[in-house]
């Protein structure tokens, strides 16, 4: 049995944003849901920068990968890999948790740029670049699977969900997906590049940024309303009506994230010899108002 439960969030951006100061607000709601069921249990917040040159604990039990910016080549392009000397840690980390066995591997959910460091270094597909960033809410469309894990009713078809990407992972390759004992969550045929998945029982990873809330985006939007060269007026108008939508943004944000954290928890509380917390289900409430603790320490610098 182990006395701490450690989870970390690892931020591949390396600078402040809002959509970060959203999953810090998510993760300090979290902590305190655990503490409340478990008063004395010892639970430790990691958040890490490999791309300021943090360095990766390996010994946490639950871990978030953020999105963050596509590394550039000197002309200005997108890297068409991402082999960069600071995603060393993670893909150590990945091959650690496919290697590990059922009792030891470690949760971890992947978004943005780290689903496409994952699937591609799981070789899932290939990478594709754009040559401009692909911005704004996106209906993703679910498989069975992906409602089940999103905790959605079967008439679910879909979610809305913000993305900022310049590369994704093409053409999913389903044998080697059936290898690796996973299953697809995302599946629109009008959008190759737009599929989620589960690993090992343990990892799930997806294109989109759940941690950005209603009010992210509109910000987000708000700052590029003039610029038609990234995002049209058609496409500005609709995110802006889709970030005020508690059926569609709303509810992307208020089950993808606080629900993983909740299930990853409940799948290991028992090592920890911690009470398990209430699943979240369509429309239910996050949780608790974080304690001003959890708030300072997650609204700090990197540590």
């Amino acid at each position: 049995m182990n006395s701490r439960l450690r989870v970390c969030l690892v931020e591949l951006d390396g600078r402040p944003s809002r959509r970060l100061v959203a999953a810090r607000r998510t993760l300090a709601r979290f902590v305190t849901d655990v503490r409340a069921a478990n008063p004395r249990a010892a639970v430790d917040l990691v958040i890490t920068s490999p791309r300021v040159g943090d360095a990766l604990p390996r010994d946490c039990a639950m871990y978030i990968v953020t999105g963050g910016r596509v590394p550039l080549e000197d002309s200005g392009r997108a890297a068409p890999q991402l082999d960069q000397p600071w995603t060393d840690g993670l893909r150590a980390l990945l091959d650690d948790i496919a290697c590990a066995t059922r009792a030891e591997r470690p949760q971890l959910l992947a978004l943005g740029l780290g689903h496409a460091l994952l699937a591609s270094h799981f070789e899932l597909g290939h990478l594709v670049e754009w040559d401009g960033e692909r911005a704004g809410v996106t209906r993703f469309a679910l498989t069975p699977a992906g409602r089940h894990a999103f905790c959605l009713p079967r008439t679910a078809r879909a979610l809305w969900a913000f993305e900022s990407r310049r590369v994704g992972v093409a053409d999913l390759d389903n044998r080697r997906l059936a290898q690796l004992g996973g299953a697809r969550l995302l599946a629109d045929p009008t959008v190759h590049d737009s599929f989620g998945v589960r690993l090992f029982d343990a990892v799930t990873s997806l294109p989109f940024l759940p941690e950005a809330d209603p009010a992210t985006v509109a910000a987000w939007a708000k700052t590029r309303s003039e610029d038609a060269s990234a995002l049209d007026r058609r496409h500005y108008q609709r995110t802006l009506k889709l970030a005020r939508d508690p059926l569609a943004l709303g509810r992307t944000c208020s089950l993808v994230l606080p629900g993983w954290l909740r299930d990853s928890y409940n799948a290991i509380a028992r090592h920890y010899l911690l009470r398990r917390l209430p699943l979240l289900c369509d429309r239910a409430a996050i949780g608790t108002t974080p304690s001003y603790h959890d708030m300072q320490m997650l609204s700090g610098s990197y540590y």
